[in-house]
């Protein structure tokens, strides 16, 4: 089963890219088209334009021809020439010679324009004849492209694919999971849950070697390893029983000090938007694969350099022209983010992302929009004051597990009795109570 839907997801995956190719030379063939046309609407244009230039030349034609007749007529006699000694004779002669070179030029104008006229039919026919044979590629494109598409549909009604539209409502297009295959998620969860019995297997069939490895763990846990080599040896056993480890960022520092780059598959930061840029570029240095998720609207870091010293430090390295650089490609980037004073881990990483979307000043990388946890009014409230009401509330048909009162806020007057970690206000326990 595993195999046959590979198969049939590669072969969606082929026809979804070949779908997207036949659109693109579709649009070529297209535009192809209409340069055609404007061509031909050119051609056409120009052929009446000689057409007319044809007729024209042909009334001049005639009306020499005329010219010619009526010279002929005013021929002189041989009295005439001898009378005016031969005068009579050249002034005739002069103006029949020039109607005849006019006749002569204005006739070789109209052959020339009947040959330009024809080259303009060919070239018409020939652009005519291109752009039937265009058409003909667009239709069997368009004919191969429905067949492809039948097969995509197919598809995804087999296995229900939900997809994101323009024209959908937001909080459906929130809602939805693009591209989610059912059947290939179960197979997934079933390769993770083989992928976990053959960890057990191994670490049984191996456990002599695993327990001595374990050794090398604890001692390493506790920085009493210093070789880089048995220090990656350890943090591979760990990882072979313990797919995540926990740690913070205080940590790191001391636990993956002999650890080399990109020897952790994948880092993920969570509550970024609370952590330093510089706290994480340790483990960030050591991870092949880097998941930043936080919100930059909740706490900010807080860090104990004073506003003086960051600005020392800046100007000295020159920070400002080096995060230019780096940002360069992405959104119009906040000229003080880089700041540790201003910046978290979360800020960053949402700068380096192109996919995103303005949130007040702020630049918010692949943000999610749906909110499935905290009861209004509290969502409300906080969606109007912190993310101008672009959440979207979606509890489901989660149902409270306790009979309580519709969630609010009540407003009591007390004095706390406070004692060490204890803190306890008489008036707030009646309320509640």
């Amino acid at each position: 089963m595993e195999n046959d839907l590979k198969k049939e997801i590669a072969e969606f995956r082929n026809n979804v890219k070949k779908i997207e190719e036949l659109q693109r030379e579709q649009k070529e063939i297209i535009k192809e088209i209409k340069d055609i046309e404007e061509k031909i609407q050119f051609i056409s244009k120009r052929m009446g334009q000689i057409e007319k230039e044809i007729e024209d030349l042909k009334e001049e034609l005639k009306k020499l021809e005329e010219s010619e007749k009526f010279i002929l007529k005013r021929k002189p006699s041989w009295l005439d020439i001898i009378l005016s000694l031969g005068k009579a004779w050249k002034e005739w002669k002069k103006d029949y010679d020039e109607c005849i070179r006019k006749q002569e030029e204005v006739f070789k104008q109209k052959k020339n324009k009947e040959k330009e006229n024809k080259e303009c039919e060919k070239d018409c026919d020939c652009l005519k004849k291109e752009k039937q044979t265009l058409m003909e590629k667009v239709k069997a494109i368009d004919s191969e492209q429905k067949q492809i598409e039948k097969k995509v549909n197919s598809f995804k009604v087999k296995y229900t694919i939900q997809e994101i539209h323009k024209s959908q409502d937001e909080k459906d297009r929130e809602l939805t999971s693009p591209w989610h295959i059912k059947e290939w998620r179960e197979l997934r969860a079933k390769i993770f849950l083989s992928a976990l019995k053959l960890h057990k297997a191994f670490l049984i069939e191996n456990r002599a070697y695993v327990e001595e490895n374990l050794r090398l763990v604890e001692e390493w846990l506790e920085s009493r390893v210093w070789d880089e080599y048995i220090s990656e040896l350890a943090l591979m056993t760990l990882s072979l029983i313990v797919p995540v480890i926990s740690t913070t960022f205080a940590s790191v520092g001391r636990m993956l000090k002999k650890i080399g780059s990109e020897s952790i598959g994948w880092l993920l930061i969570d509550e970024a938007g609370q952590a330093l840029p510089h706290h994480a570029i340790g483990a960030i240095y050591r991870a092949k694969r880097v998941i930043v998720v936080g919100d930059p609207k909740q706490l900010e870091p807080v860090t104990t350099l004073s506003s003086g010293f960051i600005d020392a430090i800046s100007e000295y390295y020159d920070i400002q022209s080096i995060f230019k650089k780096l940002y360069s490609a992405s959104q119009e980037v906040n000229k003080v983010i880089w700041r540790p004073d201003v910046g978290s881990c979360q800020v960053l990483a949402d700068y380096a992302n192109n996919v995103g979307t303005k949130l007040g000043n702020d630049w918010v990388g692949s943000p999610l929009r749906v909110h499935r946890r905290c009861l209004n009014p509290m969502f409300d409230i906080s969606n109007k004051v912190a993310y101008e009401e672009m959440m979207i509330y979606e509890l489901g048909n989660k149902s409270r597990s306790l009979n309580l009162m519709e969630p609010c806020w009540i407003d009591v007057k007390g004095e706390t009795f406070d004692k060490d970690w204890y803190h306890w206000c008489e008036e707030e326990g009646e309320v509640l109570i």
